[in-house]
C-alpha cells in the first residue's frame, strides 16, 4: 500500500464482517465491533508500513440504505472528499436507513456500489486462502468471463460447486459495470502488492472478454458496433484487422484464393482478434492455422489467450509457421508439443502423429509468403 500511495494510486479499502448481514440487534452489535476491530488492525498495519490512512467506523457516512439495510445510495460527497486527500479510506460494511438506524450491509453490495461509482480498474476480494482452487487443490488462475454470464459452459469444470457459483454470478455483476480493462482479483492479504502491479498474479483473476465467433466463409455478414444495420462482409474488415496485427500488407492474391481451402476464421466480437484455419490439400485430416492476429493495443488483455482457448476446444491438432524473427515465438513454442526451426521459420503443431511432421514441416517450407515483400 506505501508503493500505492507513494505513486498517487488511489486505493479504498472495504471492511465487512465474517457474515453478509444482519439478523438481530445484539447480532449486529456483535458484527460492528467485530468490524471496528478489523479496521484498528488494518490502520495500524498501515500505520507500521509507512501508510497513511483514514478509518471510517461507521460506514453510514457513506452507504444510505433502506429499512432492511440494503443500500440505496452512495453518500458521494463525503467519499469524494476522503478520496481526495492522499490517505488511504479504511471503510467498514455499516450503513444508515431512513430512520437513522445502523446495521450491517453486505460486503458484495458494499463492493458493487463504491465500484460503480469510482470505476476501478481492479477490484480485490481478500481472504485467509487465496484464490479458487480444484479438486485436486490446483489454483485457478484465470476465469474468462464472456461479456453476457454464461453459466452453463463452467458448470462441468472441476472447481465448480455452489459457492463458486454465487461468487462468479457477483463478480459478472461488479464487472458489467466497469471498464473492459478492469478485473477482479480473489487472492491472500499477503498477495496484494501482487495482484495490483501484475496481470498474472497468485490469485484467481476474473475477466471480461469479448465472445469469439466462428465463420465459414469471407462471405459472411457480420454485424460491426452496436447498430444492427451496420453490416460488412468479413472479406471487407478481416484484411485490416490482420494487418494492423502484424503490420505488414497482405498480398491481394491470398484473400482471392483463401475461400478454395478455408476452413474456418475465427473472430472476436470486438474485432481486435482473429485466427484464419485452412485444410490444405497434401496434408488431410489436418489443419493448418495460417493467421493468429491480435491487434497490439489488445496484448496483455487476455484477448490472444481466449483465442487460443477456442481453438484448442474445436482442433484436436494443428501446425502453424511463424518468422523466425516473430516476437510470440516463445509464446508459441510453450503451446506446442514441438518445433522445427528451419531457414527463415519456425514451424508449430500440437497433437500431430510423430509420422506426419516431416511432411508439415516440408508443407511449411513451400508455402508463399501471404504478405506484400
Amino acid at each position: 500500500m506505501y508503493f500505492l500511495q507513494q505513486n498517487r494510486m488511489k486505493v479504498v479499502l472495504l471492511v465487512g464482517a465474517d457474515r453478509d448481514c444482519a439478523e438481530s440487534d445484539t447480532t449486529f452489535k456483535e458484527d460492528r465491533k467485530l468490524i471496528y476491530k478489523h479496521i484498528k488492525t488494518v490502520v495500524d498495519r498501515l500505520d507500521e508500513s509507512g501508510t497513511r490512512s483514514t478509518p471510517v467506523f461507521d460506514g453510514g457516512n457513506i452507504f444510505n440504505t433502506d429499512r432492511d439495510f440494503r443500500i440505496q445510495s452512495l453518500n458521494t460527497e463525503n467519499l469524494d472528499w476522503l478520496m481526495s486527500h492522499d490517505n488511504v479510506p479504511v471503510i467498514g460494511c455499516i450503513g444508515e436507513n431512513p430512520e437513522g438506524r445502523l446495521g450491517l450491509v453486505q460486503a458484495d453490495d458494499g463492493t458493487h456500489t463504491l465500484s460503480t461509482y469510482t470505476q476501478p480498474l481492479k477490484v480485490l476480494l481478500l481472504n485467509a486462502g487465496g484464490g479458487i482452487s480444484d479438486s485436486s487443490g490446483e489454483r485457478v488462475t484465470v476465469v474468462f468471463l464472456p461479456q453476457a454470464a454464461e453459466l452453463q459452459k463452467f458448470v462441468n469444470l472441476p472447481w465448480w460447486n455452489t459457492t463458486v457459483k454465487d461468487r462468479f454470478i457477483k463478480v459478472c455483476d461488479i464487472l458489467k459495470v466497469l471498464p473492459k480493462a478492469s478485473s477482479y482479483v480473489i487472492t491472500s492479504a499477503s498477495d496484494v502488492l501482487t495482484e495490483l502491479l501484475t496481470q498474472r498474479g497468485v490469485g484467481t483473476l476474473f475477466k471480461r472478454v469479448a465472445p469469439v465467433n466462428k465463420y465459414r466463409s469471407l462471405d459472411d455478414w457480420v454485424k460491426v458496433g452496436d447498430c444492427m444495420e451496420n453490416e460488412q462482409q468479413l472479406k471487407d474488415i478481416l484484411p485490416d484487422l490482420v494487418e494492423n496485427a502484424f503490420g505488414r500488407q497482405t498480398s491481394r492474391s491470398y484473400w482471392n484464393k483463401l475461400s478454395a481451402d478455408l476452413d474456418a476464421i475465427y473472430v472476436t466480437d470486438d474485432f481486435k482478434s482473429c485466427a484464419v484455419v485452412r485444410k490444405i490439400h497434401g496434408m488431410p485430416g489436418v489443419a493448418y492455422l495460417d493467421k493468429f492476429a491480435v491487434c497490439k493495443e489488445e496484448r496483455g488483455n487476455f484477448s490472444i489467450d481466449v483465442l487460443w482457448q477456442q481453438l484448442k476446444q474445436d482442433y484436436t491438432s494443428l501446425y502453424w509457421r511463424s518468422r523466425r524473427t516473430n516476437i510470440f515465438n516463445s509464446w508459441y513454442e510453450a503451446r506446442s508439443d514441438g518445433v522445427v526451426k528451419s531457414g527463415y521459420y519456425h514451424i508449430f503443431w500440437f497433437g500431430l502423429n510423430s509420422t506426419d511432421i516431416n511432411s508439415v514441416v516440408k508443407l511449411c517450407e513451400t508455402l508463399p509468403d501471404s504478405f506484400d515483400s
